[in-house]
């Protein structure tokens, strides 16, 4: 009878050896924990934007004028831009004014600008910005259909590493809600963010220097001479936001699938456990068997 009782023996250390089945509910408690923390905050951050975008939009696009014009000014603004391209790409030190007129004459016929057609006329110039009714699509959520963002808008076009681009400084919706600055932000780079890295536009859009605004008038200088400010300014604002979101979405795609790796290891080693431990038994009772029979 002492021979079992060695063999028994021997079967212990195996049994102490296993994973413990707390520590196991403890990485799945903190893994889900964690799940749940990051889908509740992209759900709440979702919901969040939606909400705030239907605040600030309607589901009829309102009617926006395009400008007339006769084919001789169009013809007229079409030299002038052709003139300040040239001078920029020769390295000359030059400037271009631009009016209202122009500006809504651009927007209704030059291929660059036809985008912003029947979306966006600029009202007026001011030394604080440009002002201008808008009627933008926007989305409320993945799948809704278009809204649009009817009102007005001002905007304070600056020097960013070379080139122009206009900051929001306020948006007046027709729905009287008020704008959070993150949308105010996003807007600049969902807007206008093509014309800096439009191939067609770059030898001319990344040369300029300086922008001025006069009643009525928008003046771009170009100096070959200048250097942009290295400064640390955010002209593509609200982005940030979306970063982020993305940045939550990567963190919970990378601790979902560790909870998954981890609780696949340990089913398999569990596994692997239990089926060395039956061998062995197997093997202890196959060698009483042959002592038995011997």
């Amino acid at each position: 009878m002492s021979e079992p009782e060695e063999h028994k023996l021997e079967i212990q250390p195996a049994e102490e050896r296993r994973a413990s089945p707390l520590a196991g509910c403890l990485i799945f408690a903190i893994l889900l924990t964690v799940f749940v923390s990051l889908g509740g905050f992209i759900a709440y951050t979702y919901l969040a934007n939606k909400s705030e975008t239907k605040k600030i939009s309607e589901v009829e696009k309102k009617a926006v004028t395009v400008a007339d014009y006769v084919p001789a000014h169009l013809e007229s603004l079409q030299a002038k831009l052709q003139v300040f391209s040239d001078a920029v790409k020769n390295k000359e030190n030059c400037s271009i004014s631009i009016t209202v007129q122009d500006l809504n004459i651009g927007i209704a016929k030059l291929p660059k600008m036809v985008e912003f057609k029947e979306k966006m006329y600029i009202t007026a110039i001011t030394p604080k910005g440009i002002e201008a009714d808008i009627s933008f699509p926007v989305k409320s959520g993945f799948t809704s259909d278009n809204r649009y963002i009817n009102g007005t808008m001002v905007m304070q076009p600056e020097i960013a590493q070379g080139s122009i681009f206009p900051i929001i400084t306020s948006i007046s919706p027709d729905t009287q809600a008020e704008v959070l600055p993150r949308i105010k932000q996003f807007l600049p780079q969902a807007l206008f963010s093509s014309y800096r890295t439009d191939p067609d536009l770059k030898a001319v859009f990344h040369k300029l220097s300086e922008v001025k605004l006069s009643d009525g008038v928008l003046t771009v200088f170009s100096d070959p001479d200048f250097q942009p400010a290295d400064d640390n300014k955010n002209y593509g604002g609200g982005d940030n936001f979306f970063i982020a979101l993305s940045i939550v979405g990567i963190l919970f795609f990378v601790f979902f699938s560790s909870g998954i790796l981890i609780y696949y290891i340990a089913k398999k080693s569990k596994e692997k456990k239990a089926r060395l431990a039956t061998e062995r038994l197997s093997q202890i009772q196959e060698d009483e068997n042959d002592r038995d029979q011997s």
